[in-house]
């Protein structure tokens, strides 16, 4: 039986799970580096694999942070828990301290002692304890006889019991990811730590020189950095914001050397990133340059500008909306500018190339290798089963009402309804569709959770005028969404109609 788990899927767990990994054309789990080692030797490494990944002792792994539950890498530099991170990193830390008075965004900060150090409401650092392979115990729970649904539900409940069965015996912070389409898990130990508080930060003249201009362009010239401190309770353990809380104190860190480098010298890089598209095939490559892309062009842009017509007029939301109006930035300038490069470098047409070499490796010994040829086919299947039932419009859609919902309560009442219409509505689980109900619902969760938070700072004009064009998207796609039954049911709900009558 082929279990088919949408690459998007896989790498949504991935960008959630930011695993730790050395990169050399490619990225590898930190556990592995005794696999590499020899070669990087080779190539100029000086240090072994026990001093970069060991549970024993301290090791290069307890220098790296995963910065707000995995948002972003930052670096240990001192014995007292000091950790640097990328400007952008800190930049919504940075907004809650800032006001039209006192615009941190602009002039920057620097704590001169403990006591000036600003505690950053929600921050968590995250350390690694370690890394076990649980493949076995996961897939042995599980029998391929088993429909799709209950196959990967039964995977996803071993994954959770094995994530509180440690998290229990242990007292740490403990994730269970998949990796390779379902095919390995990984469980990852955490020491997470609650109290993390904002050293410095230069003005965003300096951390965001050249602004969205100079933004995914090399070389740049910004000083693109920012200074935490992780603090712990007296005892040393992970604790809650008081003012009882020591800085931490680091089991390793990194060490400036000022001598330099030289031509030649061996580098690499130790952090958490996202994801690689390195195996993607040639209908995901097309379904990204040809569907996400422009999407992301229209509506994206178009809540773009309507952040920035906001902050033109008004100096507080300029401060308060920074984080938002850069987040959509960033990742609309990505995808664009990725898609145009996917036309310019033919992206699509080599990855084609790639499956021909493929399809030629299994028919040399067909008796051998015949169940990978229905896994091209049944890739391929997703896609065009994606594109015609609009899934990709459908989650960007509930994406974008998940991150920029309005603080009104009738719009509580109709998201809480709509997002329920969904859930009652949709189809049965499916292969195919699996993991993108499965996404349904964790948009469902965000969006509700994002609605009943309320802004602390919170203006009406810019958050109703994105709320109203992600809902006037969504309706637009569901209109065009082959469940007709589902469009009407939403049509329907009196709340949404008042708010988006069409």
């Amino acid at each position: 039986m082929v279990r088919f788990f949408a690459k998007r899927a896989l790498v949504f767990l991935l960008v959630i799970s930011f695993k730790l990994s050395v990169a050399d054309e490619g990225m590898w789990l930190i556990n592995l580096i005794h696999q590499n080692i020899a070669t990087m030797q080779t190539m100029g490494l000086k240090l072994t694999a026990e001093d970069i990944y060991s549970i024993n002792n301290s090791s290069l792994k307890d220098a790296i942070v995963q910065f707000d539950d995995g948002g972003c890498t930052g670096e240990l530099v001192s014995a007292h828990g000091l950790f640097l991170t990328n400007h952008h990193c800190g930049v919504d830390a940075v907004q809650s301290q800032s006001s039209t008075e006192n615009n941190l965004l602009e002039k920057g900060y620097w704590a001169k002692n403990y006591s000036e150090e600003l505690p950053i409401k929600g921050k968590t650092a995250l350390i690694l304890v370690g890394i076990e392979d649980v493949t076995n115990r996961i897939l042995s729970s599980v029998s391929n006889s088993l429909p799709n649904k209950d196959y990967f539900e039964q995977l996803k409940t071993t994954m959770r019991t094995i994530e509180e069965e440690t998290a229990k015996k242990t007292g740490n912070h403990v994730l269970v990811k998949p990796f390779y389409n379902n095919n390995a898990f990984y469980m990852f130990v955490y020491e997470r730590y609650l109290d993390v508080r904002l050293v410095g930060v230069p003005p965003s003249s300096i951390g965001n020189f050249g602004g969205d201009v100079d933004n995914w362009h090399w070389p740049r010239h910004t000083g693109d950095f920012c200074m935490f401190r992780i603090y712990t309770a007296p005892d040393g353990k992970p604790a809650e914001h008081s003012t009882k809380n020591i800085p931490y104190k680091s089991k390793n860190y990194l060490k400036i050397d000022l001598k330099g480098i030289n031509e030649g010298d061996f580098a690499m890089i130790i952090g958490y990133p996202g994801s690689t598209h390195r195996y993607a095939t040639s209908f995901e490559a097309q379904d990204a340059r040809d569907i996400i892309a422009p999407w992301k062009r229209d509506v994206w842009g178009r809540m773009i500008n309507i952040i920035k017509e906001s902050q033109a007029r008004d100096p507080r939301v300029k401060v308060d909306y920074t984080d938002k109006h850069d987040y959509l930035v960033n990742f609309y300038q990505k995808d664009t500018w990725q898609a145009e490069s996917m036309f310019r470098f033919k992206v699509v047409e080599r990855l084609g190339e790639r499956e021909n070499s493929f399809k030629e490796w299994v028919n040399q010994n067909p008796s051998m290798r015949s169940r990978y040829l229905t896994s091209l086919p049944v890739i391929k299947g997703y896609f065009e089963q994606a594109q015609l039932n609009k899934w990709e419009a459908l989650e960007g859609s509930l994406s974008a009402l998940s991150f920029y919902p309005v603080d009104v309560y009738k719009n509580v009442n109709a998201s809480s309804n709509f997002i329920q219409a969904i859930f009652e509505q949709g189809k049965p689980y499916s292969p195919i569709k699996f993991w993108k109900k499965d996404n349904i619902r964790a948009e469902g969760r965000l969006l509700k959770k994002n609605l009943n938070s309320v802004f602390e700072k919170y203006y009406f004009e810019p958050d109703l005028g994105l709320y109203i064009a992600a809902f006037g998207d969504l309706i637009n796609n569901l209109g065009n969404c082959p469940n007709l039954g589902l469009m009407n049911a939403i049509k329907q709900l009196p709340e949404i109609n008042k708010l988006y009558p069409y």
